[in-house]
């Protein structure tokens, strides 16, 4: 026997949703922040130690680059949670009837 209806719908509060869309956006962009910097650093060593050079170390070239990191993955939590805002507006209430 079964309880649940086929109707079910499966709610999640918009707070999480939101929550979860900046996540992503931060994390997506920290991670690629990562790797092409790390693939700049692979490919390009001469360029990049000059990079560091003009930074005033490494230790200094590390504090921009996290800074740097945090903003742009503030602003990609921003963007991200206005995409989900504006999907989320557009979106239609209720599911499409099916078509016979």
């Amino acid at each position: 026997m079964k309880i649940g209806s086929i109707n079910q719908v499966n709610y999640t509060p918009k707070v999480k949703k939101y929550a979860k869309a900046a996540q992503r956006g931060a994390l997506a962009t920290t991670v690629l922040l990562g790797v092409t910097t790390t693939a700049s650093m692979i490919n390009q060593p001469n360029e990049m130690s000059e990079v560091i050079k003009k930074c005033g170390g490494r230790l200094k070239y590390a504090q921009t680059f996290i800074k740097s990191a945090l903003l742009l993955s503030a602003l990609a939590s921003v963007f991200s949670v206005s995409c989900a805002f504006i999907a989320d507006k557009i979106s239609p209430k209720k599911n499409p009837k099916a078509v016979n």
